[in-house]
């Protein structure tokens, strides 16, 4: 006895639920990683230090990230102004919303025309 061949159009079931699942994956996968509405953005702060200005990031049910200095130099130095600190500020928080690592580059500081 053989058993059945299954012509190519019937053999197709197969490869259709695939797709399906391969789509629904996917489409959980977004669904899940987009922000969704009730969920707080990374709230951005400054402050004084001595000699000049750091900055806070506040992340709803998780960390807060404190830098009083301008991070990716040497040495330990303040923000020059408000508007420095700030604008580190929301490349951090911008980076914690889009699950990236907040880390802040030398480069990152050049393109915000942040000087160390």
């Amino acid at each position: 006895m053989t058993s059945p061949r299954l012509s190519w159009p019937a053999s197709r079931g197969g490869r259709g639920a695939l797709i399906v699942v391969i789509g629904g994956v996917i489409g959980l996968a977004v669904v899940l990683g987009t922000p969704r509405l009730g969920e707080a953005a990374p709230e951005v702060g400054v402050f004084e230090v001595a000699g000049g200005w750091g900055y806070r990031v506040t992340v709803e049910g998780g960390p807060t990230i404190r830098q009083p200095h301008v991070p990716a130099v040497a040495g330990i130095a303040p923000f020059a102004s408000r508007e420095d600190a700030l604008r580190t500020g929301r490349l951090v928080a911008e980076r914690l919303a889009n699950g990236q690592s907040p880390t802040v580059t030398p480069d990152d500081l050049a393109r915000l025309g942040v000087a160390p």
